[in-house]
C-alpha cells in the first residue's frame, strides 16, 4: 500500500531509502523532486512514498508516518494509531 510520510523530520525519504533497502534503480526511476535541478534537492515522492501530509489528499494510503504534533489529524476513531517517541503511525480503519 501507498505510505504518507510527514515533512517535519529532516529528509525523511533517507529513513525510507535506509529501512525499507530500496533499489536505487527504482527510486531513479520513480522520484519526484519539489525543486528539480536545484543545489539541494527535496523528495517529495517516490515509489509507494509521498512526503507531506498535505500532499496525501489525492488518494487512501495504507499507513500514514507522522510527528506526534500532527496528530489531531488522525481521529482514533477512523485510525488505528501506534505511538512512537516522536512519530507515530495511523492505519486506517475499515469501513
Amino acid at each position: 500500500d501507498a505510505v504518507c510520510v510527514t515533512d517535519k523530520a529532516n529528509m525523511p525519504y533517507i529513513s525510507a531509502l535506509f529501512h525499507e533497502r530500496i533499489d536505487p534503480h527504482v527510486f531513479a526511476d520513480t522520484v519526484v523532486y519539489t525543486n528539480p535541478g536545484d543545489q539541494y534537492q527535496y523528495v517529495s515522492s517516490f515509489g509507494r512514498y509521498t512526503f507531506g501530509l498535505n500532499r496525501c489528499t489525492d488518494r487512501k494510503y495504507g499507513a500514514y508516518v507522522f510527528k506526534n504534533s500532527e496528530s489531531h489529524l488522525f481521529p482514533s476513531e477512523n485510525y488505528q494509531i501506534t505511538s512512537f517517541q516522536h512519530y507515530s503511525t495511523a492505519i486506517p480503519r475499515s469501513s
